[in-house]
């Protein structure tokens, strides 16, 4: 069972790791606190603290970032050692999904877990450029990635008729989504999307294809470039060519 006086410490100041033990104390370990102190009563010695111990804080993200952690839990003390803040945000996602929150108890006394990717990429692609996602769902989509240990947001932010990312130097290229392929992403909602992956340990990559489909970029005389043209009689690039002809 986990004590009543259940906590989770560690000797780092790493903002970003601070802020996942913050979210696990709301979601999940508050919830098995609420109801540990009628599961403690049921014998057996108590959990009493998480440690979590880091040995860099560096809190830049790349593929070469280690998420490898180990977690042991036994005589009322757990422990998760890891090279990196992203391997201790790892080792804590485990130990919330061994936690019974309606009892109040770890599902196991006694545990060792050494663990680390496969892979460096561990990603999930959304194509914003067909279909606009709101924020409120790409950042769900986060959540569930990072209980998964996903950590690359895909996001394919242009494709045939869609431009899904705001552009101060050519706004025409979001002034014009309307209907079915209305919506796009401001420069402070890329902003916001890229903190909000990173305090999970998910970088988010974006794509832009130029063109994705040929038909997608045709210059114009008068304007530069010209995006999604459907009116357009020309399935090709025009290369400085009015007449249509090449």
């Amino acid at each position: 069972p986990l004590s009543p006086q259940f906590a989770v410490s560690t000797p780092t100041t790493s903002p970003r790791l601070l802020a996942a033990v913050a979210r696990h104390a709301e979601t999940t370990i508050g919830p098995a606190l609420a109801a540990a102190s009628s599961a403690a009563q049921d014998g057996g010695e108590a959990l009493r603290e998480l440690r979590l111990e880091v040995l860099s804080t560096d809190e830049e993200l790349g593929m070469a970032t280690d998420y490898s952690y180990n977690l042991t839990l036994a005589q009322g003390r757990g422990v998760v050692r890891c090279p990196s803040i992203y391997g201790c945000m790892y080792g804590l996602e485990s130990f919330a999904q061994l936690l019974d929150t309606e009892r109040g108890v770890v599902l196991h006394s006694d545990v060792a877990i050494v663990d680390a990717p496969d892979f460096s990429w561990r990603g999930l692609m959304v194509d914003a450029g067909r279909r606009f996602f709101p924020m409120d769902t790409l950042r769900d989509l986060m959540t569930t990635m990072a209980a998964n240990k996903l950590n690359v947001l895909h996001l394919h932010a242009s494709d045939f008729c869609r431009f899904g990312v705001e552009s101060k130097t050519y706004p025409n290229l979001t002034a014009a989504l309307t209907g079915i392929h209305g919506g796009f992403y401001s420069q402070a909602d890329v902003k916001a999307l890229v903190a909000y992956a990173q305090a999970r340990g998910i970088r988010l990559v974006p794509e832009f294809d130029v063109p994705g489909h040929s038909r997608g970029w045709r210059p114009v005389q008068s304007e530069g470039l010209a995006f999604c043209d459907a009116a357009a009689a020309s399935k090709n690039q025009l290369y400085n060519d009015p007449a249509g002809k090449t």
